[in-house]
C-alpha cells in the first residue's frame, strides 16, 4: 500500500463515517456508537501507519499526484496533497486526540437527543480538519477551512432548542467568514502574481524568487491578509472575545474544538505560508504585536471568570498568543512542540472540568472562585481606581466585541437596511433583469466591451443587496430573493473579463441554480417565515431543516456544490487593475454565507413554538 492511498483514506475514512452516521437511525444509539468508534479507530491506525511509512521513505517533504477537476484560463483547480514534518504533527494531534475524546464522548452522551448528531459532525469535523493540514494549495486548504467553521456552528449550536448557544454561534460564525476574506484574496493575489495556482510543496523552493518578485505592496497585502485570517481563526487580537462564547455546546466538542485543534488552525496557516510572508518584517513586527496583546488581554480575563471552561479557554488563548510570537520570532520547531503539549493539556482539562465544579459543589459546597492575586493582586489593592478600570476592561474582554459592533456591523447593517427600504418587489424584479442582460451581453464576445463601463455600478448593487440581505429582519421570502440576486450580480461585475467564458458562468450558477429554486420551495411549505424571532421548525420536520441548511451551504459557495469552484473563477478573472473589484466579491462572498445562515439559524434553530401559537 503506497503512501498515496494512505493518504486519500486519511481524508476520505471520516468523511464516509460521518456521513454513515447520518443516514443510521436516530435511536440506534448503540450502532452510532459502533460505527463511530470503528471510524475514529481506523483513521488512528491509518494515519499512524501512514506517518510510520513516510518515517521510512526518509522523512523528505512529500506531495501527491495532481488531479486536475477544472481549468480555464490561467487556472485550475486540482486535488494534491503535501506531506512533511508540519503536516505530520498536526495530523498525528488529530488522530490521538480524535479518538481518545470520541471513547469519552460515546459514553457522555448516551441518551442525549442529539447523539447521532453530535458523532456525524464529528466526522465532517475530522475529514475537514485533515483536509486543512493535508491541502497541496490554497483551494483545498480553503475548502477544508470550510467544512471547519460549519461544524464549528453547528457544534456550539448543539442544544439548539436555546436561543444563547443559537446566536453565540451565529455571532462566531460571522468572525469565522471575517477571517476567510484572508484566504479569499490570498489565493487570487497568488494567482495573480505567478498566472497558475501556488502549491505549498513549492513556497520552500521559490523563497527566494518570491521575495524578489513581489513588490513592497503586495508584500504587506498578503502578509497582513494572512494574519488577519489566523487571527480571527485562532480567536487572537482583536477577535479574542469569541473563544469563551464557543463553550455552549457540549464538553467533548468544547475540548476537540476549542481546547485541543480547532483553535490551533491558524497557527497552521501561519507555518505552512511561513516562507510566503516570513520574509517581510511589516508582517511578523504585526503578528507578535497581535499574539502579545492576546497574551496580555487574555491573561487579565482569566483571573475574573468564574466559569470553570472560560477559564481553559482564556489559558488556551494566552498559549496560542506565545505561538503567534514564537512563528513571528522564527522559532517554528519549538512552536510546533508548544502547540502539542498545549493541545494535549486543555484537551484534558476541558474533559475532567465537569467533573471538578461537581467535586467542588459536592464536597466544599463552592465553585470555581474569581481570583486576582499574586503580584498582580498587591498592586491592584493599592491602587482600587485601576483595580476597578481594569476588572472591567478584563471581565468585558478589552470591549472588543463591541467595538467591532460599532465600526463594523453597524454600519453594515444601517446600510443594508437603508438599501432594503429603497428596494421595492418592483425594483427588485428590474434589477433581476438588469443582471440578466448585463451578464448575458458580458459573456458575448462581441458586445462585452460595450457594458465594460456597468462594472463599478453593478459591483456596487452586488454589495448593497448582500448587505440588505443581512438586515432584513421581515420575510425570509425577501432575504432569499436578495441574496440571489447578490449572486447575479457578482457574475455580472466580472462577466466583462476577456476570459471569463459561458463555461466558468455555467459552473458558477450550477450550484445556485439548484440551491436557490429548492430552498426558495422550502421557505413557502413553512407556516410563518418572519426573519424578527425564532422559529425552532427543527423540531417539526428534520428533512426541510436538513435540505434547507445544504441550500444555504450551496448559495454562499461551500465546497459542496460547483459554486466552491465558481468562487474561485470568479476571483481569478478579477484583473490586475481592478483589485477594488476583488476586494469587493470577496466581501460578497462573505456577507452571503453570514445572511444565508442567519435565515436558518432565524427559522430552523431556537425554542419551537406550539402549533397552535403558529398562524396558518
Amino acid at each position: 500500500m503506497t503512501l498515496e492511498i494512505l493518504v486519500y483514506l486519511i481524508v476520505g475514512i471520516p468523511f464516509v463515517g460521518g456521513v454513515f452516521n447520518l443516514l443510521l437511525p436516530k435511536k440506534r444509539e448503540n450502532l452510532v456508537g459502533v460505527c463511530t468508534h470503528f471510524m475514529v479507530g481506523l483513521h488512528l491506525l491509518v494515519t499512524l501507519g501512514a506517518i510510520g511509512f513516510w518515517v521510512m521513505k526518509g522523512a523528505v517533504p512529500w506531495k501527491s499526484h495532481e488531479i486536475k477537476l477544472y481549468s480555464s484560463h490561467n487556472y485550475q483547480f486540482a486535488i494534491s496533497f503535501f506531506v512533511d514534518w508540519v503536516t505530520v504533527s498536526f495530523l498525528a494531534t488529530l488522530t490521538i486526540i480524535c479518538y481518545s475524546i470520541t471513547r469519552y464522548a460515546l459514553v457522555y452522551l448516551v441518551g442525549d437527543e442529539g447523539y447521532q448528531r453530535f458523532f456525524a459532525t464529528l466526522g465532517f469535523f475530522m475529514f475537514g480538519y485533515s483536509l486543512v493540514v493535508l491541502a497541496d494549495n490554497f483551494e483545498m486548504l480553503f475548502a477544508g477551512w470550510e467544512f471547519l467553521g460549519i461544524t464549528s456552528f453547528l457544534l456550539i449550536s448543539f442544544y439548539r432548542y436555546r436561543v444563547r448557544p443559537v446566536k453565540n454561534a451565529l455571532k462566531i460564525f460571522t468572525i469565522y467568514r471575517l477571517g476567510d476574506v484572508g484566504l479569499l484574496l490570498g489565493a487570487w493575489l497568488s494567482q495573480l502574481i505567478w498566472h497558475e495556482t501556488l502549491n505549498f510543496d513549492r513556497l520552500s523552493e521559490f523563497t527566494s524568487l518570491i521575495h524578489t518578485q513581489l513588490q513592497t505592496q503586495e508584500a504587506i497585502i498578503i502578509g497582513l491578509l494572512i494574519v488577519l485570517s489566523a487571527a480571527a481563526k485562532s480567536a487572537q487580537f482583536p477577535f479574542c472575545f469569541w473563544l469563551p462564547k464557543a463553550m455552549e455546546g457540549p464538553t467533548p466538542s468544547s475540548a476537540i474544538f476549542y481546547g485541543a485543534l480547532s483553535i490551533h488552525v491558524g497557527v497552521y496557516v501561519l507555518l505552512r505560508m511561513f516562507p510566503l510572508w516570513g520574509g517581510f518584517w511589516l508582517a511578523k513586527a504585526c503578528l507578535f504585536a497581535v499574539g502579545l496583546c492576546t497574551v496580555v488581554l487574555s491573561a487579565s480575563a482569566t483571573r475574573v471568570q468564574s466559569n470553570i471552561k472560560a477559564q481553559v479557554a482564556y489559558s488556551s488563548l494566552i498559549q496560542v498568543g506565545f505561538m503567534f510570537c514564537e512563528i513571528a520570532l522564527g522559532f517554528q520547531t519549538i512552536c510546533l512542540l508548544h502547540l502539542i503539549s498545549n493541545a494535549f493539556l486543555r484537551g484534558y482539562q476541558l474533559l475532567v472540568s465537569p467533573s471538578v465544579v461537581s467535586y467542588l459543589i459536592r464536597y466544599h459546597n463552592e465553585a470555581p472562585q474569581r481570583q486576582l492575586g499574586g503580584a498582580t493582586g498587591k498592586v491592584l489593592k493599592r491602587f482600587p481606581t485601576l483595580a476597578a478600570t481594569w476588572y472591567l476592561v478584563s471581565i468585558r474582554e478589552g470591549y472588543l466585541e463591541n467595538l467591532l459592533e460599532k465600526i463594523l456591523w453597524r454600519p453594515m447593517k444601517f446600510t443594508g437596511r437603508a438599501t432594503s427600504w429603497l428596494l421595492t418587489n418592483r425594483v427588485l424584479w428590474g434589477l433581476a433583469v438588469l443582471g440578466g442582460i448585463i451578464t448575458v451581453l458580458g459573456v458575448s464576445p462581441t458586445w462585452a466591451k460595450s457594458v465594460e463601463s456597468t462594472t463599478p455600478f453593478v459591483a456596487s448593487m452586488a454589495i448593497l443587496l448582500s448587505l440588505a440581505s443581512l438586515a432584513e429582519r421581515g420575510s425570509a421570502f425577501r432575504a432569499w430573493a436578495l441574496l440571489g440576486l447578490t449572486q447575479i450580480f457578482v457574475v455580472a461585475s466580472v462577466s466583462v473579463s476577456d476570459h471569463f467564458s459561458a463555461r466558468d458562468l455555467l459552473v458558477y450558477l450550477s450550484g445556485n441554480g439548484v440551491c436557490w429554486p429548492l430552498g426558495y420551495f422550502i421557505l413557502k411549505a413553512l407556516p410563518e417565515r418572519e426573519l424578527s424571532t425564532f422559529h425552532g421548525y427543527y423540531a417539526e420536520s428534520g428533512k426541510k431543516n436538513f435540505f434547507f441548511l445544504i441550500c444555504c451551504l450551496g448559495l454562499s459557495g461551500f465546497p459542496i456544490s460547483p459554486s466552491y469552484l465558481g468562487e474561485d473563477l470568479i476571483l481569478h478573472h478579477a484583473t490586475q487593475d481592478r483589485l477594488w473589484l476583488a476586494l469587493l466579491i470577496a466581501f460578497c462572498f462573505i456577507i452571503s454565507g453570514i445572511s444565508a445562515l442567519r435565515i436558518y439559524s432565524r427559522l430552523f434553530l431556537g425554542p419551537p413554538k406550539p402549533a397552535s401559537r403558529r398562524s396558518v
